[in-house]
């Protein structure tokens, strides 16, 4: 049998469409962070729209879709753009995903999740509260390379620090969120002033990232500086997906290495300052070479971090 240029881009396209698909299925119940077994059920699922400056440099803002996902015993906030976009699709069309039968409907599925995924960009920082164990956290980071290398265990670090006791001062001011009656509150934190809106009605002292401690659920919270903002947009349990369990909170993966706070400070800043550097300290000088062979370019041009916290080692 004869195959003509059309048909092998026509089966290079269908294959890149299924292994996308396959891609967001086998992510289980985190859309960006790697992923053990199942340690707790999900009681209640709070979508927030972020926006945040990535370096000082940039005059306009990145986004992401950032979840936070409540349990019986702890929680965790994530980056979940590619599970949230399936969510939005039709029983049928999902159904149609899992046979894989039509061609057609794969095109479509694959092409608005490249899209959904070309809007919005990953918060590398995931933070599981009262894990590993009650009254600490962890924070782990995938700490992006720019997609020039393959991701290593270099770029996947966490750590662990107690569930700091906030001191929040109650502020005059109210508004309206998802329908809820929300209360203004604000607390100095690890570098930056947080003013933040909390939901009384919601009985969860938690909210996005590692902000929490209010007697209600936070549905807003911006620094002072406008760098960075979270604002819950929908809130309630998570939709049933083929071979995915988004009701269910799992552990990070052990690709996750431990790491003191100012390790993972030096190596975000190296990463926008010096992307040559970061790769050779992270993956070595033999693929920064065979990549320079290969005429790969570099970003040369040096940027500065806006990190969320000031990082300290516990």
């Amino acid at each position: 049998m004869t195959f003509q240029m059309e048909d092998i881009n026509k089966t290079k396209t269908l294959r890149a469409i299924i292994a996308t698909v396959s891609l967001v299925f086998a992510i289980q119940s985190h859309g960006q962070i790697p992923i053990g077994d199942p340690i707790d059920t999900v009681l209640l699922r709070v979508e927030y729209k972020m926006k945040y400056i990535e370096t000082k440099e940039d005059s306009t803002y990145s986004e992401d879709l950032y979840c936070l996902n409540i349990g019986k015993k702890m929680s965790c906030c994530y980056s979940n753009v590619k599970s949230y976009t399936l969510e939005q699709f039709p029983a049928d069309i999902l159904k149609a995903i899992e046979t894989r039968k039509s061609i057609d409907t794969l095109k479509m599925v694959g092409s608005a999740l490249q899209k959904e995924m070309g809007t919005y960009k990953t918060f590398e920082c995931s933070v599981y509260k009262n894990y590993p164990k009650s009254g600490f956290m962890g924070s782990y980071y995938m700490i992006t390379n720019g997609k020039i290398s393959p991701s290593s265990e270099s770029d996947h670090l966490y750590n662990v620090e107690e569930i700091p006791s906030y001191n929040w001062n109650m502020e005059d001011g109210d508004t309206i969120i998802c329908n809820y009656h929300c209360q203004k509150a604000s607390t100095a934190y690890n570098g930056r002033i947080w003013n933040v809106y909390y939901a009384p009605e919601l009985p969860f002292q938690d909210g996005p990232w590692k902000l929490g401690g209010l007697p209600g659920l936070i549905l807003k919270a911006e620094d002072v500086t406008k760098e960075f903002c979270f604002e819950a947009f929908e809130i309630g349990r998570p939709k049933s997906i083929p071979h995915v369990r988004l009701d269910l909170i799992s552990e990070p993966s052990s690709v996750y290495k431990k790491a003191q706070p100012d390790r993972i400070k030096k190596l975000i800043e190296l990463r926008y300052k010096n992307v040559e550097g970061y790769l050779r300290l992270t993956h070595g000088n033999d693929m920064v070479d065979q990549l320079i062979k290969m005429d790969i370019k570099f970003d040369q041009t040096p940027r500065t971090a806006c990190l969320i916290e000031d990082m300290k080692n516990n």
